[in-house]
């Protein structure tokens, strides 16, 4: 069993449509196609973020985002498991 975590490239084309009709099924939303142009573009976007968990190359979850850049302070924080990571 292989099980990987990792952001998506634009070489990752296929992982990153099969990610998309995992989140939409998960959520329960329909999901048009999407085309290869489109999809190799928001993956070459350095501001956007594709992370696929898969288990032997089929994804079992993921998150997208994009960075936006704050405009009130220069740090950021990310909160886990009750905790708050603070960064300056």
């Amino acid at each position: 069993m292989l099980i990987r975590a990792a952001r998506l490239t634009p070489g990752d084309r296929e992982l990153a449509r099969r990610l998309v009709a995992t989140m939409a099924e998960v959520f329960d939303q329909g999901c048009e196609p999407l085309s290869d142009d489109y999809i190799d573009r928001l993956l070459a976007r350095e501001d956007f973020w594709a992370i696929a968990a898969s288990v032997d190359d089929q994804p079992v979850g993921g998150l997208t985002a994009y960075t936006i850049p704050m405009t009130f302070s220069r740090s950021w924080g990310i909160a886990l498991a009750g905790t708050v990571k603070r960064h300056q």
